[in-house]
Order: structure tokens, then C-alpha cells, then sequence
């Protein structure tokens, strides 16, 4: 029996609940945390001189740092998670106050505590649950579309009341309050850390479709995520539709994710029912790029979330069931994730327009819908929930 073995059994039920009641709420603050610089993006750069290309670079920074933090969650869980709260935590509560290259070192380091506390949360619930991996990933994810999900509403109405800073400062309390005792309550759980080469050997096992649309479906999300406050501000839609629309997109996801995470609910699964989700999202996206009213906006950021909400949480349980060594598949997750973002600033940049940067994910679902279609197997069959 290993370490984590050992101490799980030693807890009781109702520990184990309060435990997993502690890591959902914190998993939801992540939600929260993942959407905060798309939403609050044209009031942290209202007034400076950063275009489009250079906010780009900092949406690039941040998942740059989610990749590293999810790279280097090993470990004691308790030690994680208080290092993690602190990176996520302190930088965020003084950003409108810094300048320069302090503003690019503050971002990456909270994408940095935002990616460890991800990772090591959902490798801890993995285990514990190995015989419904798939199942309780999705429902995981699904705690983290909630706070996606209320995201919006939340930071810009109290942005509009209390002012960016104070609206910053309140998300680094509410951190702070929850990740705090739960790392105290975890303190001796434990995350083997794995041989050098262990992320190659799980790089290997992981099918060829599913290192494909890994890094496809979590940039695109992470995109449309980014840009669409400030693609509905450019569309000059009034300010409570574009609360709604940011709002849309993560309750689709949401929505998605409650089907999937309900046994009895859940849909048939097969590589056409994961491309008839991927065919949603290019829909979704082709409503967005020639959205003709608020109304169509809204309609396709949903589709968008709905469409891509599945998919990560059945990929990964896939991909974590072959071997969790080395947070490989967290890597390529990672790696869509701060690639796809920064892509439709530079091309944003290039031509003037942020329709013109929307292209960037559309192809790439595209190319997601059709490695699905192609796959021999499917790349989202739930073989564990």
C-alpha cells in the first residue's frame, strides 16, 4: 500500500466529504480564476498603449505558466496547494498596481498557482476514485464550468461597482480563505514524483488523436474564453449583453458537462458522437465570426461552450488512465492553451481585426472534427465512469 493509500484509508467518511467539499469549492475559485483575464482585459488595458498582439503576449504568459505549474505538481499535495494559493493570490491583489514587465512576471506567476492547484487537486481525485475516473473528472470539471459559468456576471458587475482593483483584491481573499484550509487539511497527501523520463513514457501512451485534440479543445476554449468580452465591447452590443454573453459561453460548457457527469444522463458515446460536440463548436464559432445581432452572439457563444465542454474531461480521464507519470497530458492541455490565445492576438494584429483572429480556433476545430471523424477508435470512449 502507498503512502496516499495508507492515509486515505486512515481518514473517515466524513473527513474524506469535507475534503472533497474543500476541493471542489477551491476547483470552482480556478473556474473563476481561468476566465478572470479574458473578462477583465479591456478595463486592465483601458488607457495604456497595449494593442492586441501585446495582450496576446500576456494571455500567452499565463498559460505558459498553467503549463509549468501543471508540469511541476508533485510532491506533498498540502505543500502544493499553499504555494499554489500564495502564486495565485498575491500577484492577482496588486496587479493594477504594477507597471511594465512587473505586470508580465505577476501574470505568469498566477497562471503558474492556478495551473499547480489544478493539477494536483484532479491527480488527487483521480486516485481516490480510480474504479470512476472518467465520471468524477467530468464532474470535476464540472464544479470548475460553475465558476467559469458565474464568472462574468460576478467581475463585471463588481467592476462596475467597486473598480477593477477592488474587484482583483476580493477574488485573492476569497483564494486565500479556501485554498488555506484546505492545504492544511491535506498536509500529508501525496503526489509521487515520477523518473525524468516519465513524461515521455506517458507522452508515448497516449493515442495519436487524443495528443491532437488535447491541446485543440483546451486552446480553443481558452481563446473564445480570452477574446470574446473584448470581441462584444468592439462590437459596440450594450453592456448587459455582453455580461450575457460571456456568461453564455460557460453555461453552455456547464450545461455539457452537467449531461456528462449524471450517469443516467449521459449520452451514447463513440468518435461520432465526440464530432457531432466538435461540429456544435464549429458552429458556434461560424455564429460568432458573422454574428448579425447580440441575439447571434449570444446563441453561438453558447453553442461554442456546449460544444467543447465534453471533450477535455473524457480525453483526459482517457489519457490518465494509461498512466499518470510525468502530468504529460496536462502538458499538451497546456500547450493549446497558451498557444491559441496569443495566435488570435498576433493575427488580430496583423489585420486590424479580431473577427479576423476568431479564424485561428475555428480552424482549429475544424481540424478537431475531422481527426475525430478519422479516429479508428473513439478518443473520448469513457472506459472507466
Amino acid at each position: 500500500m502507498n503512502r496516499f493509500d495508507s492515509n486515505s484509508a486512515e481518514s473517515g467518511p466524513e473527513k474524506q466529504t469535507v475534503q472533497t467539499l474543500s476541493l471542489y469549492l477551491l476547483f470552482a475559485l480556478t473556474g473563476v480564476g481561468l476566465v478572470l483575464p479574458g473578462t477583465l482585459l479591456p478595463f486592465l488595458v483601458r488607457g495604456s498603449d497595449l494593442h492586441d498582439a501585446g495582450s496576446g503576449g500576456l494571455f500567452l504568459l499565463f498559460f505558459i505558466g498553467t503549463t509549468a505549474g501543471a508540469f511541476c505538481a508533485r510532491g506533498r499535495l498540502g505543500r502544493m496547494l499553499l504555494l499554489s494559493t500564495a502564486a495565485v493570490a498575491v500577484p492577482i491583489s496588486v496587479l493594477t498596481k504594477l507597471h511594465g514587465v512587473a505586470i508580465s512576471g505577476a501574470v505568469l506567476l498566477s497562471g503558474f498557482g492556478l495551473g499547480l492547484m489544478m493539477t494536483a487537486v484532479t491527480l488527487l481525485r483521480s486516485r481516490q476514485v480510480p474504479d470512476r475516473r472518467a465520471t468524477e473528472l467530468t464532474r470535476l470539471n464540472l464544479v470548475w464550468a460553475i465558476g467559469a459559468a458565474c464568472a462574468p456576471f460576478l467581475l463585471l458587475r463588481s467592476t462596475a461597482q467597486l473598480g477593477v482593483a477592488a474587484t482583483l483584491q476580493a477574488y485573492a481573499v476569497a483564494v486565500l480563505l479556501c485554498g488555506t484550509p484546505a492545504a492544511l487539511s491535506l498536509w500529508h497527501e501525496h503526489v509521487p514524483l515520477e523518473g525524468q523520463w516519465a513524461a515521455w513514457r506517458q507522452l508515448r501512451s497516449i493515442k495519436t488523436v487524443s495528443a491532437i485534440a488535447l491541446p485543440l479543445t483546451t486552446g480553443i476554449e481558452a481563446g473564445v474564453g480570452a477574446w470574446l468580452v473584448t470581441y462584444a465591447l468592439r462590437d459596440r452590443v450594450t453592456y448587459g449583453m455582453i455580461v450575457t454573453a460571456g456568461t453564455a459561453l460557460w453555461a453552455g460548457l456547464l450545461l455539457s458537462r452537467v449531461v456528462f457527469s449524471v450517469r443516467w444522463l449521459r449520452l451514447g458515446q463513440g468518435r461520432y458522437t465526440a464530432a457531432a460536440f466538435a461540429a456544435l463548436l464549429v458552429c458556434g464559432l461560424l455564429m460568432l465570426l458573422w454574428a448579425g445581432s447580440a441575439g447571434m452572439l449570444i446563441a453561438g457563444a453558447f453553442c461554442c461552450g456546449f460544444g467543447v465542454g465534453p471533450i477535455y474531461p473524457e480525453l483526459l480521464a482517457r489519457s490518465l488512465a494509461g498512466s499518470e507519470a510525468g502530468n504529460a497530458a496536462f502538458l499538451l492541455a497546456g500547450l493549446g492553451s497558451a498557444l491559441l490565445p496569443f495566435l488570435i492576438g498576433q493575427v488580430s494584429q496583423a489585420a486590424h481585426s479580431l473577427r479576423a483572429g476568431l479564424f485561428v480556433p475555428l480552424a482549429g476545430a475544424a481540424v478537431l472534427l475531422v481527426g475525430l471523424l478519422c479516429a479508428r477508435e473513439s478518443a473520448v470512449a469513457n472506459t472507466t465512469g
